[in-house]
């Protein structure tokens, strides 16, 4: 059977039409595709830590941008935070011997004359003082009053004065005598230059 010149258009018309549909339903195809790729792409990257060669860099955070966690202890008891540091004494709460010396300085000279000056808080302000030589004997021995004490804490100001042939290394001794013996208690001492009287 013929086709009509009107029946022959419409066939061209459809081919033309299917011809371009078809083409349409390709590049929708080749579309998918590459967005199904990239994504695959992406999420390589992603698993790789941002380490893949794809053309879209991960956003993903590495290893080391992450602080690790502290290991869990052998009982699976949380670990202990560190216990905060305790703050430093002030001059009021410190702790300080019943008898403290402040001049001369540990290893510092004494000489003859010589001044020594602390704090104390003994019975009834009562201290002694001594200066020893080299040997540890005795070239003083004298009691010293501080301004006051039994429960307050008194400053002491006094001159030595000792004999000695020599300059040498000595000890500048102090300590309160016990209530209960008469021994030393609360005896302080370090080293001091000695040198001879002028």
């Amino acid at each position: 059977m013929s086709s009509t010149p009107g029946t022959r258009s419409a066939e061209r018309v459809a081919a033309q039409r299917g011809g371009r549909g078809g083409a349409g339903a390709t590049a929708a195809i080749a579309a998918i595709c590459a967005i199904t790729v990239l994504a695959a792409l992406v999420a390589g990257c992603g698993a790789a830590g941002g380490q893949g060669t794809g053309p879209v860099a991960s956003t993903a955070p590495t290893a080391w941008a992450v602080s690790p966690s502290p290991a869990p202890s052998s009982s699976g008891a949380a670990p202990a935070s560190p216990a905060p540091a305790s703050p430093a004494p002030s001059a009021a709460t410190a702790s300080y011997p019943p008898i403290l010396i402040d001049a001369p300085a540990p290893g510092g000279m004494l000489p003859s004359p010589g001044r020594v000056m602390g704090t104390a808080d003994v019975f009834e302000a009562q201290l002694r003082l001594q200066v020893l030589d080299g040997r540890r004997n005795v070239l003083i021995d004298l009691p010293v009053q501080a301004t006051c004490g039994t429960g307050c804490r008194g400053t002491f100001d006094v001159t030595v004065r000792y004999t000695i042939p020599s300059a040498g290394w000595g000890t500048l001794r102090v300590f309160d005598l016990s209530a209960k013996d008469g021994t030393p208690v609360d005896v302080s001492e370090y080293p001091v230059w000695l040198t001879p009287t002028d």
